[in-house]
């Protein structure tokens, strides 16, 4: 498994039992988006607009202490800013997010122990209760 380190952002391979916790980044796909290509070339990479959503992941974790973390971070694009809407508009651009019509985010809602949700300018939205206690 290749993780990104948080701290210095470079990737790094595990195997079997050394995979250390780790966070996800839960998005949908948008233009400009880093592929592993891209990130063996760190000037490529950091000049692709996708960039942004790496590194703002990246910083959410490091922000919690965290170099590798069990947690999940969505990052809900098209919501564009937690603090700037009302909570009406807020509900209503989370409820229609593309995040929630993808299959494949369906696990990443239930897998993860713990699950934040972001807007596009990494306003925190909320947080997932756990499905089982």
């Amino acid at each position: 498994m290749r993780l990104i380190n948080a701290n210095t952002l470079q990737l790094r391979e595990f195997h079997g039992n050394s995979i250390p916790p780790y966070a996800i980044l839960s998005h949908t796909w948008g233009n400009q988006e880093v592929t592993f290509q891209d990130w063996l070339d760190q000037a490529a990479a950091t000049a692709k607009e996708g960039f942004a959503k790496i590194d703002g992941a990246c910083s959410m974790a490091l922000r919690r202490g965290l170099e590798w973390a069990e947690i999940c971070f969505a990052y809900l694009s098209d919501v564009s800013s937690a603090r700037k809407l009302s909570r009406k508009s807020l509900r209503r651009q989370v409820r229609n997010s593309r995040w929630f019509t993808r299959g494949w985010t369906l696990q990443e809602l239930l897998a993860p122990q713990h699950m934040l949700f972001y807007a596009a300018d990494w306003s925190r939205i909320g947080r997932r209760e756990p499905v089982v206690g």
